[in-house]
Parts: structure tokens; sequence; C-alpha cells
């Protein structure tokens, strides 16, 4: 079978906000705030429930490389 290209889009801004976070529980089961290190590092554990694709691809993001 041959290989697909895939499209990743990743948008990011920075906000200054110093209300509390509420997630809405129908749809964010919980959410944290990380350091590009810190997200890599989750990435590369096995054991954080991370959607299988979003494993595949933000390796890629140009952020997240070395």
């Amino acid at each position: 079978m041959g290989r697909k290209a895939m499209r990743l889009s990743l948008f990011a801004y920075q906000i200054h906000y110093d209300g509390p976070i509420r997630h809405q529980p129908e749809e964010i089961a919980d959410g944290w705030w990380w350091t590009d290190a810190e997200l890599v590092a989750h990435l590369a554990d096995p054991d954080w429930p991370f959607v299988p694709d979003t494993r595949v691809l933000l390796p890629h993001a140009p952020a997240l490389r070395g």
C-alpha cells in the first residue's frame, strides 16, 4: 500500500488571563499547562492518554523538533 501525504495544521496564540480556567465537562476530561519540553516527554510516555493521531503528528510540529 502506498503512503499518503498528511496535513497537520497547528495554531497557537498567547493570551494573558488571570481568571479561573473551567473545562466544559461534556467535552474535556482534563487539561494541563506544559512547556514544549514537558509535552515532548509526555508524548514519549505510552501511559499518557493522547489521541493516537496526536502521538504521530505532533512530534513533527516545527516548534517541537529538537
